[in-house]
């Protein structure tokens, strides 16, 4: 008994030569759109929460910074103690120097001082 190799037929392909189908490219988009749909809210929202991390950790530099002012202003003159109701962003600006850079919110909101209260116009306070 002779086993006759299979010949390819001239308008037949081999399953070898096949790509993807129309189904199998469909499946990928639609897999790949729900893991999309998914993940986009979940990077937008740590992304805030981060740039809320930050803003709180710039406030509390920035306290730490006017806290440290008017203890340098109380060990010069101790009849300085409403300095701290009356402080303002200019007057902590240079102790924020020596600790750093400026600090400025990451969304883009301003820090205001009130009463010895730090502020962001975005984040808001303590």
């Amino acid at each position: 008994m002779k086993i006759a190799a299979k010949k390819n037929k001239p308008g037949k392909r081999l399953t070898s030569d096949q790509g993807f189908t129309l189904v199998e490219v469909i499946i990928v988009i639609v897999i790949i759109s729900i893991i999309a749909v998914i993940v986009i809210p979940k990077y937008v929202d740590m992304s805030e929460k981060a740039e809320e991390s930050q803003c709180a950790a710039n406030r509390h530099a920035i306290s730490s910074a006017m806290y440290m002012t008017y203890a340098a202003i109380l060990g010069n003159d101790p009849t300085q103690n409403q300095w701290l109701e009356e402080a303002t962003m200019d007057d902590v600006s240079d102790t924020m120097l020596t600790m750093g850079d400026a600090l400025t919110c990451p969304s883009g909101g301003d820090y205001t001082l009130n009463n010895g209260v730090v502020t962001c116009s975005v984040h808001g306070g303590p």
